[in-house]
């Protein structure tokens, strides 16, 4: 408990988040920018779940997995979670094309993302993983994760007021 309340505060000094999110996601930021390219020709991996469904668990290891095979792993989900990018499975068709640039359909495993993402230009080429639970079971771990263990999202992001109210 002080271990975590510790880690709490140091988060929340001023400028540390930012150079957190800055070295947790560089993969990210450079697919967002158009920096990050791969040659591998194995078909991309799009991994939906539903939230509390084992989907950290899945993720890591289809991290591992693809990274043996030389894919390129990407978590836009988490990158969105911890900063004011927007949700890309909350989006619709048309404001997905924004976004559609970044996904690109050989050479990469998007994880994970806790909705179905319309508008993915030639999703049909993907490989897909949808990852559930029994209902009951995923009910029951989203109150307990949502209201005691759950991290927070960051406090300079839209997203922060709306969980803590949720909570």
């Amino acid at each position: 408990m002080i271990k975590h309340a510790i880690k709490s505060l140091i988060l929340r000094m001023p400028g540390v988040a930012g150079y957190r999110r800055q070295r947790r996601f560089k993969v990210e930021k450079a697919l967002i920018t158009g920096k990050l390219h791969t040659d591998n020709q194995n078909a991309s991996i799009l991994h939906f779940s539903f939230n509390k469904a084992a989907t950290q668990y899945t993720k890591k290891i289809l991290q591992l997995c693809s990274v043996e095979c030389g894919m390129q792993p990407v978590d836009i989900h988490g990158y969105a979670f911890d900063s004011d990018y927007p949700f890309l499975d909350h989006l619709s068709a048309e404001e997905m094309q924004d976004y559609a640039y970044l996904f690109k359909p050989k050479g990469y495993m998007y994880s994970s993302f806790g909705g179905m993402i319309v508008g993915i230009p030639e999703f049909e080429n993907y490989k897909i993983i949808l990852m559930t639970r029994d209902p009951k079971d995923i009910l029951v771990s989203q109150y307990y994760s949502h209201a005691f263990s759950h991290a927070i999202p960051a406090e300079e992001g839209n997203k922060h007021a709306g969980f803590i109210a949720k909570r």
